[in-house]
C-alpha cells in the first residue's frame, strides 16, 4: 500500500529514540520494522492480539490502529518503561513477561505477533514457545512471526544478539510441525544484489571504523555505493513491504522470512 501523508505524519511521530541499546535513526532500518508491523496490523484487525517481544514499543502502536485490544510483553524492563512513557494508547497495555512462560490464561489471544525476536532466544526455547503459543491462541488463531534468513543475514550483518538465526528450510520446517496452516511471506528480497558494494564494505569494517569517517564524507560514500537505501520515504516503504510466496524457493535470497501461521 502506498505511503501516504498522514501515514508519514504518524509513522514519524512514533519513531523512538536512542533508548534500550536500540537506535532507529537509519530510516531504512526504521521503515523495515514500521512496515513489518504494518503488515502484521492488517492481518488482526478487531483482534485480541499479544505482541511478544515487543521492544520500544512503536510496533505495538501500530498494531494498536487496526486490533480490538493489544497485550505488548517484553522482558526487559528499560525498554518497556519506554514504551509506557512514549506509547499510550486506550487499547495496548504493556506488562513484564516472558514469552515461554507468560502466565496468561488458555486461549486468551486471538492473534500472536512476534517479529524479528526469536533470533534473541536460544534453540532449545523453540519448543516450549510454540507450545505456550498453542495454549493462548483461540480455536483458528493466528501466528505472524518473522525473523533472519540466516544466509542471506549472514552476508549483510552481524548482530552480536543474534543467537538463533535460521535458515528457510529449517524454519519453516519448525513451524509446520506446530501449526495446521504455514504459509511463507518475504521481506526485503535480492538486497545483496542491490547493495553488494555497501554491505560488502560493512561486512569488512568489523571493528566500526567508518563511524569515525566526517559525516559528510560518509553520506557521500552511502550515496555511491547503497543509494537506494536513502531514497525518500515513499519509495523506502515500497521496498519494504511484505509479500507472499507461491513457494520456499521465492524466500531464499530474502533478508527477512515472515510466516503466517494458523492452528
Amino acid at each position: 500500500m502506498p505511503l501516504s501523508p498522514l501515514k508519514i505524519d504518524f509513522l514519524r511521530s512514533i519513531r523512538p529514540r536512542d533508548a534500550a541499546g536500540h537506535s532507529y535513526r537509519d530510516d531504512f532500518a526504521y521503515l523495515a520494522y514500521a512496515a513489518l508491523y504494518d503488515y502484521a496490523a492488517a492481518q488482526v484487525e478487531n483482534l485480541r492480539v499479544l505482541d511478544a517481544g515487543c521492544g520500544l514499543g512503536f510496533g505495538s502502536r501500530i498494531l494498536a490502529q487496526t486490533a480490538c485490544t493489544v497485550t505488548a510483553i517484553d522482558v526487559d524492563k528499560t525498554a518497556l518503561r519506554h514504551a509506557r512513557q512514549h506509547y499510550q494508547h486506550p487499547n495496548l497495555q504493556f506488562l513484564q513477561a516472558d514469552a515461554c512462560r507468560s502466565g496468561f490464561a488458555d486461549r486468551t489471544f486471538d492473534a500472536i505477533v512476534c517479529l524479528e525476536v526469536i533470533e534473541h532466544l536460544p534453540a532449545d526455547m523453540m519448543t516450549a514457545l510454540m507450545r505456550e503459543w498453542t495454549r493462548l491462541l483461540a480455536p483458528q488463531g493466528l501466528i505472524i512471526l518473522s525473523t533472519p534468513n540466516q544466509p542471506v543475514y549472514d552476508r549483510i550483518s552481524r548482530t552480536p544478539g543474534h543467537i538463533n538465526e535460521m535458515t528457510v528450510d529449517a524454519f519453516f520446517t519448525m513451524l509446520k510441525q506446530a501449526f495446521r496452516e504455514v504459509a511463507p511471506h518475504y521481506q526485503r528480497k535480492g538486497e545483496w544484489d542491490k547493495f553488494a558494494a555497501y554491505y560488502q564494505m560493512v561486512h569488512r569494517d568489523r571493528l566500526g571504523l567508518r563511524h569515525l569517517i566526517p559525516a559528510p564524507l560518509r553520506r557521500f560514500l552511502k550515496s555511491k555505493t547503497a543509494s537506494g537505501r536513502h531514497a525518500p520515504w515513499p519509495e523506502l516503504w515500497e521496498q519494504l513491504q511484505v509479500h507472499p510466496a507461491a513457494a520456499l524457493s521465492e524466500v531464499e535470497d530474502a533478508v527477512v522470512q515472515i510466516a503466517l501461521c494458523q492452528l
